[in-house]
């Protein structure tokens, strides 16, 4: 048997992709984390309030992502490790 038989005998089939990939990133996509509080934005050099997105670092690290109110410079803030 071929590699790619394996997979598709592995893996349920779910609509146009026989990969179920494409309905795995949509589900993930649609229960994204929200982030809302502070974090230091370093054009202004002070803390700022701002609502973002959690993401996933390459660290596995939790990260809230999103732009600072006032000049719109991106914003992080470290949350702690992915579980």
């Amino acid at each position: 048997m071929l590699a790619s038989n394996l997979i598709h005998e592995r893996l349920p089939h779910t609509g146009s992709n026989p990969d179920g990939i494409a309905s795995v990133d949509r589900r993930k996509r649609m229960t994204a984390e929200t982030y809302k509080g502070d974090a230091y934005c370093v054009k202004c050099k002070e803390k700022r309030d701002f609502e973002g997105t959690v993401k996933v670092s390459d660290s596995g690290r939790r990260m809230a992502q999103g732009i600072c109110p006032v000049c719109g410079t991106k914003v992080n803030r470290i949350l702690g490790k992915a579980q």
